[in-house]
């Protein structure tokens, strides 16, 4: 028998809720980013777990990195890989699709230093 995606997506927010006892923040973070993916899946007529595959889960963090940071893909990713780690360690029939996604790189930005004329005005203060 196939796992609805709206089944898994519930059974998982019962589990970070009640025994991981998460955040209430994070918690809202992860239901987030989920509704977001199911909507997706249902976008794609996937409706079962067992027909999410890691093309899939490219296809759509390609279409995320069009329109989001790539902090907010990576926390994507980290949800996805929680969520699918989640279900196939509780129902070991069903695999991991998310098991070889790899965190976008950040945008860095070079350490701001003080010159020696604001470390001097700093330490005469």
């Amino acid at each position: 028998m196939k796992m609805l995606i709206s089944d898994a997506m519930e059974d998982y927010s019962h589990h970070i809720r009640v025994v991981d006892q998460k955040a209430l923040t994070t918690i809202e973070a992860y239901e987030r980013d989920l509704t977001r993916y199911q909507n997706f899946l249902m976008q794609k007529g996937i409706r079962n777990m067992e027909d999410i595959s890691y093309l899939v889960l490219q296809e759509f963090l390609e279409q995320l990195q069009q329109e989001r940071k790539s902090s907010s893909v990576n926390r994507m990713i980290s949800t996805l890989h929680t969520f699918h780690h989640y279900i196939s360690v509780t129902y070991p029939n069903l695999h991991d699709p998310s098991r070889y996604l790899k965190s976008k790189r950040k945008s860095r930005t070079l350490p701001k230093y003080f010159n020696v004329h604001d470390i001097e005005l700093l330490l005469d203060s």
